[in-house]
């Protein structure tokens, strides 16, 4: 147990902080009488986030998750050549991943690699998806991750669009209303920080698109994390950034609230407790390590790790 982790932040202003003793001994003491480890999973090979990367990566998140009684290792869904028997090498398959997260991928997975996640569920097995808008290399479309089909099996669907939140009690004021503060829905994920975006204390996302419940298939979806009724999601993103001045939403764009997080879960299998689980999150920046780093962050980083609890509560696949 840290320093760190006996404090949190209270005010988003001053920067007081408040005790969380009970959490870090909660923590320590699970780390000392639990003999269940479950193994996170981080997908390589589209670009996603490295945990072995500082602020800009995984690395701050992969030493809490070792501390909360996880064992993190990399999987690569491509066949690579690495030595069998080396054990830090990036696996090429799922098998014993209690949960799997896809963090910030930048690059379309093919559908091959696309596949293996939907058989990983379809399994029981749990996900986590970061994944905000990427623009291609002109900067003229957004990049198609190829992962709608396993979106589609949770009864979600990822909107085009930007996100621009303008209600100053929870846009930033720096930029545009891209950083922003979004709203938490009751749901076991978000029991610990419900109401905190009224203290300044919340989840913090940047650059994120909306994404909506398909209402098809068998999937139980809940919305974790909501824009204000201000906010809206620009469809002609790439134009207005060709000149952009203060955003005003248009005929055609997205209109709050928007829906930025997802929890989703199937019905159980035979003999199983409960189904597969989902969060999916519409942008990756609460992925980034400086959310483990800067205590105005730290709600983000509740937020993500509370998230990665609720799916690894579930049954191994």
């Amino acid at each position: 147990i840290t320093p760190r982790d006996l404090v949190d932040v209270e005010d988003a202003e001053d920067m007081r902080a408040r005790p969380k003793l009970e959490q870090a001994l909660t923590v320590g003491i699970r780390a000392v009488i639990s003999t269940d480890r479950p193994q996170i999973c981080f997908v390589t090979g589209h670009g996603e986030k490295s945990i072995e990367q500082g602020s800009s990566g995984l690395a701050s998140l992969r030493d809490r998750l070792g501390l909360n009684g996880y064992d993190v290792v990399s999987v690569s869904t491509k066949l690579v050549a690495a030595d069998k028997d080396d054990k830090s090498a990036a696996r090429s398959s799922y098998a014993g991943c209690r949960v799997v997260i896809v963090a910030g991928p930048s690059e379309k997975f093919s559908e091959e690699d696309a596949q293996k996640l939907v058989a990983f569920v379809e399994q029981g097995g749990n996900v986590l998806v970061a994944a905000g808008p990427v623009p291609d290399d002109n900067s003229e479309h957004y990049v198609d991750l190829g992962l709608g089909r396993l979106f589609e099996t949770f009864g979600l669907e990822m909107n085009k669009n930007f996100i621009f939140e303008t209600d100053p009690r929870l846009r930033s004021s720096r930029g545009f209303g891209e950083t922003f503060m979004p709203i938490a829905k009751p749901h076991a994920v978000t029991e610990g920080f419900l109401g905190a975006e009224q203290a300044g204390t919340g989840p913090v996302f940047t650059v994120a698109s909306s994404m909506k419940s398909t209402g098809k298939g068998a999937a139980a979806a809940t919305a974790l994390l909501v824009t204000s009724d201000d906010a809206f999601g620009m469809v002609d993103f790439f134009g207005w950034a060709k000149n952009p001045s203060e955003p005003v939403a248009k005929e055609g764009d997205a209109k709050g609230p928007l829906t930025v997080s997802f929890a989703s879960q199937l019905p159980p299998r035979a003999g199983e407790a409960r189904g597969a689980r989902m969060v999916a999150v519409a942008s990756s920046s609460p992925m980034m390590g400086e959310n483990w780093m800067a205590d105005e962050l730290r709600g983000t980083a509740v937020f993500i790790e509370s998230a990665i609890a609720w799916l690894a509560s579930a049954p191994t696949p």
